[in-house]
């Protein structure tokens, strides 16, 4: 199977760097639910890509990241590629990422650009409600 599939993908102009992690993600899949995940939604399948990234916290870092996305290779790569960056990092340091550094890595092309900004989009939202304090009825859930 995964011969036909490297077949068919060979037909289309993907850098190394995308095949890797478009073919091997570490980090799709869902996480689980607790008080230490924090998670955004960013997209829609209506309009060709979403994605939703999922962030395990301890103290202020993250250690676990995970996403379940739709779209194109070069989508996917990029998201696979966002959770690795954000792994080890802190919160302060997510809200710094932007979207440039993935273009350039993966070498995606500036038509993608607009998939690119769902990806800073819901790093910025994950930010955003990592931030607000936990509600008292799920902080005193275990």
């Amino acid at each position: 199977m995964s011969v036909m599939i490297n077949e068919i993908i060979s037909q289309f102009d993907y850098s190394s760097a995308v095949m890797t992690r478009f073919l091997n993600p570490h980090h799709a899949g869902e996480m689980g639910s607790s008080t230490n995940v924090r998670t955004a939604h960013a997209g829609s399948r209506e309009r060709g890509a979403s994605i939703r990234l999922y962030l395990q916290l301890k103290d202020i870092r993250v250690v676990q990241a995970r996403f379940v996305a739709y779209g194109c290779p070069h989508f996917l790569a990029a998201a696979e590629m966002l959770c690795e960056w954000c792994e080890g990092r802190s919160i302060s340091e997510l809200s710094q990422w932007n979207w440039q550094s993935l273009q350039s890595a993966l070498e995606i092309p500036s038509t993608k650009r607009g998939k690119l900004l769902l990806l800073e989009d819901v790093i910025r939202k994950v930010v955003t409600t990592t931030m607000e304090p936990v509600p008292a009825a799920v902080a005193t859930k275990s």
